[in-house]
């Protein structure tokens, strides 16, 4: 009985292990996006602001040099896949309509952080963090449906689940 129990910690343990490395990614992929879409608008704006061009125009402009330079970076990395990892099928190249709508998500996900502060996605748990989390107004500070309603309810999963991880977390 002895050794059931143990295996089935074991596995137990592992499935925690892996659960708590999704965690992190998932907020890991948030970030990412925060900071393309921050950077998108960024470039956006400078663009149409040198060159005196409409959004649409500096938006395919950009899309276009963008779709090349990922499938570049794509195509490299699937190239330099360890071994053992290399499935012999290459990885499919990123089309313009849907880097159009990632970018999209990434500008949302960007101007939602932007409101509710970027603090509210937490990467690093650290026990410094705790306070902000024990805090009585922390429902205020860590649930981002507060600033929602009306935004893409994907992401609006996303988010909630990673303040509900944060919260979690730390119990």
């Amino acid at each position: 009985m002895v050794e059931i129990s143990q295996h089935l910690a074991q596995l137990c343990d592992k499935a925690l292990i892996a659960e708590e490395h999704r965690l992190e990614a998932n907020q890991e992929e948030i970030l990412c996006w925060y900071h393309y879409g921050r950077n998108f608008i960024f470039q956006l704006e400078a663009l149409c602001d040198k060159n005196k061009i409409g959004e649409k125009k500096a938006r395919g402009l950009i899309y276009n040099e963008v779709v090349k330079q990922v499938n570049i970076l794509c195509k490299k990395r699937s190239s330099k896949a360890p071994y053992g990892q290399d499935t012999g099928v290459p990885l499919p190249d990123i089309t313009r309509d849907g880097l159009c709508k990632k970018t999209q998500r990434a500008e949302k996900i960007y101007k939602l952080l932007k409101k509710i502060g970027l603090d509210k996605i937490h990467t690093d748990f650290s026990e410094d963090q705790d306070n902000f989390i024990n805090d009585d107004s922390s429902s205020q500070k860590v649930n981002p449906s507060n600033s929602l309603e009306a935004e893409d309810d994907y992401y609006k999963m996303l988010l909630e689940d990673c303040a509900k991880d944060c919260v979690n977390k730390r119990k």
